[in-house]
């Protein structure tokens, strides 16, 4: 018998429980507890559900760990990466853009809710900006820059250089 057969056999007998109960509770057969007991497979997807009900943690069971009381370790979650991103934007022309939402705003219904015509013309934008097509203006230069990232004047370019 393995570690982790052993020691659930042990949170068994602390808990006064059956391997038959423990089956029950975690939707398993006994069968299945015990070939767990005796051949100890660790890759059980029953584990979690196994700690709970002995009043332990995987770790315990598992072996990582010695004491059945001790609270599971939590894993740090690591901060968001935050990118900057510097490009080119093609705009169109005031006038070809103004056509362009004269054409939508045409097919929003007229007893539309102002939410309503909001997701119409969220969902009917990019067909728009597709008709207009990308030579329809002069080019100007954009900078997006995800939240908590530096002003604009500190950009940095995807080859690592800041753009004046």
């Amino acid at each position: 018998m393995e570690l982790l057969g052993s020691r659930i056999k042990e949170r068994l007998a602390a808990a006064g429980m059956s391997q038959a109960e423990l089956a029950r509770r975690i939707g398993v057969t006994q069968s299945a507890v015990n070939h767990l007991i005796n051949r100890g497979y660790r890759k059980s997807g029953q584990l979690h559900r196994i700690a709970r009900e002995l009043g332990t943690t995987p770790e315990y069971l598992s072996g990582e760990i010695d004491d059945p009381a001790a609270p599971a370790d939590l894993v740090p979650i690591p901060e968001p990466v935050r990118n900057t991103v510097s490009l080119e934007v093609v705009l169109p022309s005031e006038t070809a853009l103004a056509a362009m939402f004269e054409t939508l705003l045409a097919t929003i219904p007229e007893d539309a809710s102002r939410a309503e015509a909001a997701r119409i013309l969220a969902r009917r934008l990019p067909t728009g900006f597709a008709a207009i097509g990308p030579d329809a203006g002069p080019r100007h230069s954009a900078e997006v820059l995800e939240p908590g990232g530096p002003p604009p004047s500190h950009a940095k370019s995807h080859h690592g250089s800041e753009r004046r």
